[in-house]
């Protein structure tokens, strides 16, 4: 099965072609204002006349802006050909670093707006003042993987890896 996955919700937009866990084709984007235009073009450079069966695609929490090009770009893309399937960002992240075993993931996305995204399993609370608000919801010491990420509460610590 082929799929186009989409995804401008955070400070990168990108777009890949996967078969079965082989990266056929990708592209990405940093930037800031204006980024999510650049999904369609970079959707043409990966795709150079080829098929896809599913598309999936970044629903956030992100920029408003993003999610709503890079949903509207995967409805039409799929528009009566193949089926759409969201994404959230720590159901991706948490895909990328492999199963948490007995610890819960913790996704802290920042929004460069004086607000942190925080989804615990699943469930996803907005948080004004993140080194606030953030540090009692700690009952035991974290683990953020890679070591040297920092989360935008700067009063975490990393703990020691198990």
């Amino acid at each position: 099965m082929r799929i186009l996955a989409l995804d401008a919700s955070l400070s990168r937009c990108s777009v890949v072609l996967w078969q079965d866990g082989i990266v056929l084709a990708s592209r990405e984007a940093m930037g800031g204002r204006g980024q999510s235009a650049l999904l369609a073009p970079m959707v043409a450079e990966v795709l150079q006349g080829q098929d896809y069966d599913l598309v999936a695609v970044g629903v956030g929490p992100g920029s408003f802006t993003g999610l709503r090009t890079a949903i509207a770009l995967a409805e039409g893309l799929a528009a009566g050909k193949c089926p759409v399937v969201g994404v959230t960002v720590a159901e991706a992240l948490a895909d990328a670093v492999g199963p948490p075993g007995p610890r819960t993931l913790w996704v802290a996305i920042d929004s460069k707006r004086g607000r942190v995204f925080l989804d615990i399993a699943g469930n996803i609370r907005p948080l004004r003042r993140a080194k606030d608000e953030l540090a009692p919801l700690a009952a035991r010491p974290l683990y953020i993987d890679p070591p040297e990420a920092s989360l935008p509460a700067g009063g975490l610590r990393p703990a020691p890896r198990a």
